[in-house]
């Protein structure tokens, strides 16, 4: 199409269309986001706008779960909305079953010696029975795996990429009397990787498809959005992830609606006997659910300055609620988006310094896997690593860097050197970092490299670097990678850009050589 310019009226007149055509189009699109927002029934004033934006390109579950106290069981439908982002065409879809590890006495998800710590009242079967998967898209399933954790979908047509599925399934959840991070004990009820959960897909190598190994955090998703309805009995306070909008009384029971946007997981944790504390940080609500006040209050104080601390180091915590749990949990700490349990022992007088230390160490991941996430199986050191060295931040920036060397040096690479003590010089390929969690030999070794030696990797990074440009490259990875799951070339990729230099070396001497060149 030709344009004459005709005279100042006529550019005036083309200015302003132009200028109402923008306006009108930013309108048309507040009212299309609005009116999806509005039927979602939930009000985003003052959540994170880029993760409200975010948020309509994800896949959602909207998921209906009843507690039923007697038998010990969820009995759940979800739906999902899935739009293939993977760059390929899909045949199939795969979903996690996290509880159908617990079936097994002859093979359940513990090492050998802590099957007391987690069946201290002996072993007591939990699990999931899908009932029914449905889609108009046309379907057919079947669980696989030697303890059916895998639930493959297979479509009648490839999805093709871009295209979306709608799935609908039905599903009973049984509680095991554990505790571990799915389970019961005497005070909490702990429903974490409960519902099938959609596998990672990888246009070149595929579905990752892990069992719940019984060594690290076998747990590895994308972000998605969550719309959750929960019946409990009335008794019982809820902590989880995201943000319950409104509570309704139905007779002996309580109607919890949850949303939350932009997660890997979605955990609950219930009890009929927690406190529940809050305070604020940068206009987060932190809340602390406990049992054991002094301790309990505690824990929101290092909850809270630890969102601020690390809001001003890496990048600001986008979700508008955080909470912290003490639960029946024998293994310390465990994160989860939005949400952290710790081991109720953890809040004796006498466990202070732990207790600050897990409950910072669990807050850290809520950036280094909540919000970038990397394959925990695969890559286990790279969010481990990190959360241990920002822990050590943390205690630097709170209470001076004195405090915070002492930490490093007492937990950091005081777990290392007993490891080393302990087993002398390595066997071959004993203390490379980067390797799958089901190739480390146990707890102890998995985490003095993952853990400890990760972090100290991080400690020399920085050393090297200079403070400055370590802070620059950590706001940089969280910048690029947060929603997103991160690998170790994609750090490595940073700290090249941001410093331009090759740090390849550097890395591979750290994760892979029996005696780095620093040592």
């Amino acid at each position: 199409m030709k344009i004459y310019y005709t005279g100042r009226k006529t550019l005036r007149i083309i200015l302003f269309s132009i200028i109402a055509i923008t306006i009108l189009a930013v309108i048309i699109n507040f009212v299309l986001v609005s009116s999806r927002l509005s039927r979602q029934g939930f009000d985003y004033t003052g959540w994170d706008e880029e993760l409200v934006r975010l948020s309509n390109r994800l896949p959602r579950y909207t998921i209906e779960a009843s507690f039923h106290e007697e038998e010990k069981l969820v009995k759940a439908a979800w739906q999902l909305d899935y739009t293939n982002n993977t760059g390929a065409d899909l045949d199939e879809l795969y979903f996690i079953l996290h509880p159908n590890a617990f079936s097994s006495r002859e093979d359940p998800p513990f090492p050998d010696d802590q099957l007391d710590q987690a069946y201290p009242e002996g072993f007591s079967e939990g699990y999931i029975r899908i009932l029914k998967v449905e889609s108009d898209h046309g379907i057919s399933h079947e669980t696989e795996g030697k303890r059916r954790e895998f639930l493959r979908v297979d479509l009648n047509t490839p999805l093709k990429k871009g295209d979306s599925i709608i799935i609908n399934m039905e599903f009973e959840v049984k509680l095991p009397q554990c505790l571990g991070r799915f389970g019961y004990g005497q005070h909490t009820v702990n429903i974490t990787n409960w519902y099938p959960i959609l596998a990672v897909c990888d246009r070149d190598t595929g579905w990752s498809l892990y069992p719940y190994y019984e060594i690290g955090d076998p747990f590895y998703s994308d972000v998605a959005n969550y719309k959750v309805t929960i019946c409990a009995p009335k008794d019982y306070e809820i902590a989880c992830t995201g943000v319950a909008d409104k509570v309704e009384n139905q007779g002996d029971n309580n109607i919890w609606h949850v949303e939350a946007l932009g997660v890997r997981d979605f955990a609950w944790i219930m009890s009929d006997g927690f406190m529940v504390s809050q305070e604020t940080a940068d206009d987060i609500l932190v809340k602390s659910y406990y049992f054991s006040r002094p301790s309990g209050t505690k824990a929101l104080e290092y909850g809270r300055d630890a969102i601020k601390i690390f809001n001003r180091y890496f990048g600001r915590y986008p979700y508008p609620q955080f909470s912290i749990v003490q639960a029946d949990f024998y293994i310390g700490g465990m994160e989860y988006p939005n949400v952290i349990l710790n081991d109720k022992s953890l809040y004796s007088t006498g466990s202070r310094f732990m207790l600050e230390y897990v409950t910072v160490h669990e807050t850290a991941h809520q950036w280094w896997y909540g919000l970038v996430g990397n394959d925990q199986v695969m890559e286990a050191w790279l969010d481990e690593g990190l959360t241990e060295y920002s822990t050590v931040l943390y205690f630097e920036e709170k209470y001076g860097e004195q405090r915070g060397r002492a930490v490093y040096e007492g937990v950091v690479e005081g777990k290392y050197m007993a490891y080393k003590n302990t087993y002398g010089v390595p066997e071959e390929g004993r203390e490379v970092i980067l390797k799958p969690t089901y190739r480390f030999k146990g707890w102890l070794t998995y985490d003095a490299l993952v853990y400890g030696k990760g972090a100290m990797v991080f400690d020399s990074l920085r050393q090297q670097m200079g403070d400055d440009t370590f802070k620059k490259v950590l706001a940089r990875y969280y910048d690029e990678m947060r929603f997103k799951n991160a690998t170790t070339q994609d750090f490595i990729n940073i700290c090249n850009k941001v410093t331009k230099k090759d740090w390849t070396d550097f890395f591979e001497d750290w994760l892979f050589d029996e005696t780095p060149s620093h040592e």
